[in-house]
């Protein structure tokens, strides 16, 4: 975090599906976008988020040959 930051971004999944919600580090606001337009790597640490307040890990789905 630097000096000008206040909150530690957080993303996780919005209660939207297909959505994401996104703390701003300066505010402390959230803002919603969708998934599909989010920077690469934001689904995936929703998912970890998600799994780590379940006590999980993710799963993998398994793709079949």
């Amino acid at each position: 975090m630097t000096d000008q930051q206040r909150f530690e971004m957080e993303i996780r999944w919005a209660r939207e599906k297909g959505w994401l919600q996104v703390r701003d580090p300066f505010t402390g606001g959230w803002h919603e976008i969708l998934a599909k337009e989010a920077p690469r790597g934001w689904t995936k640490a929703a998912t970890r988020a998600k799994m780590s307040m379940q006590g999980g890990t993710p799963q993998r789905r398994r793709r079949d040959a």
